[in-house]
């Protein structure tokens, strides 16, 4: 089951969020310039929200999640980001249906059109398709800092 951590529950448990979101970082960050502070303070005011997958039957964790809604600026339509997905061990069939149909409610309840997310990881791209996912799309990242050398 796929649980959403309160702000207390974050600050108690800070040290495994921050391990599982230092491990997956979305390739839109740099992970040596992330502020760690500042998604402490994000998971806290609740503009990134932290999740755990449990396994039903060992009442273990086997992921941490977090998500953030972004709003495109031009169409102002909300998506429902995956900021960061970590398998803490392994994630059996039941964890991850139930973590995406979390997610999608979750999403739905926000005014989110999507549920988005980036991965190099075969397997998240194979459990996406069999959602319904498009894996088609690819994104395009060109460091600013190796212009002109």
């Amino acid at each position: 089951m796929l649980v959403q951590l309160l702000p207390d529950q974050v600050a108690k448990y800070w040290e495994q969020v921050k391990f599982a979101v230092q491990s997956s970082f979305p390739p839109t960050t740099v992970a040596e310039d992330v502020n760690l502070n500042k998604v402490l303070e994000s998971l806290l005011s609740g503009s990134l929200v932290a999740w755990v997958s449990v396994d039903k039957e060992s009442r273990k964790i086997v992921a941490i999640v977090t998500t953030t809604i972004m709003e495109d600026a031009c169409s102002s339509t909300r998506n429902l980001l995956i900021y960061s997905l970590f398998g803490v061990s392994n994630i059996g069939k039941e964890n991850w249906t139930d973590g995406y149909e979390t997610l999608m409610k979750y999403a739905k309840s926000k005014g989110c059109r999507h549920l988005v997310g980036f991965t190099r990881v075969e397997l998240i791209k194979k459990l996406a398709k069999f959602y319904g996912g498009d894996v088609e799309n690819t994104l395009i990242s060109i460091d600013v800092n190796n212009f002109g050398k």
